[in-house]
């Protein structure tokens, strides 16, 4: 089965609004555990001492399978559900928002709250570079050493990374391909004249830079 098209941040991202004289200030970043999550709080805690909230909200896992959102002392529904709605409605998996308020005085209200946290977490997401779990099929190929220096601008453009090079007897290239690529071996041995060898093929998955369908 085919695992599903995750897309996650390539890192940790910090923009600032003000609203009304009150500071805003987003994070988001990357996480593999709860751990992680809490590491990321406790240094913007430290880092923003003198705040006056710190509102979150994280997913983790395939599915969203761990979902956590504190309003930090704001009042309930007004700022971490905003904060996560984004996340999901973005389809990031595996982040963390965290959107610190610096209280500059005047009271926005549940609908001005909801509007400054949402808006806060939709400006770091867009801010923020992306990354996109894709299924992919790595090759292992045996190059002769005056076929790999000409062959290396071909394989750069060819192929989606080269992961691993080996430079022993002969150039051993790990490449990582898209799985619906069907040509690459004809085009290769087109390429060597047929003196390239194949060593193995497997299916596998990496992280690449995020390429919106819109």
């Amino acid at each position: 089965m085919d695992q599903p098209t995750l897309i996650t941040v390539a890192q940790q991202t910090t923009i600032e609004q003000t609203i009304k004289k009150s500071r805003f200030i987003a994070t988001i970043a990357p996480i593999s555990s709860e751990v992680a999550a809490n590491q990321v709080i406790n240094e913007v805690k430290s880092s923003l001492p003198k705040a006056t909230h710190h509102v979150y909200a994280y997913v983790l896992g395939d599915h969203n399978e761990i979902t956590r959102q504190s309003d930090d002392g704001e009042p309930s529904g007004t700022a971490a559900s905003p904060v996560l709605n984004v996340i999901t409605n973005d389809n990031l998996h595996n982040v963390i928002i965290i959107v610190t308020r610096f209280f500059g005085g005047i009271k926005l209200g549940a609908g001005g709250l909801i509007r400054a946290y949402g808006s806060s977490a939709s400006l770091v997401v867009n801010q923020a570079p992306r990354l996109q779990r894709q299924s992919l099929t790595a090759y292992q190929i045996s190059l002769n050493y005056d076929q790999a220096e000409p062959l290396m601008n071909w394989l750069t453009e060819r192929v989606v990374n080269i992961d691993h090079v080996d430079y022993g007897a002969a150039v051993t290239l790990t490449l990582l391909l898209e799985s619906s690529d069907d040509t690459f071996e004809t085009d290769l041995m087109n390429q060597t004249n047929g003196r390239a060898q194949i060593l193995e093929t497997m299916p596998t998955t990496a992280w690449i830079p995020y390429q919106s369908k819109n």
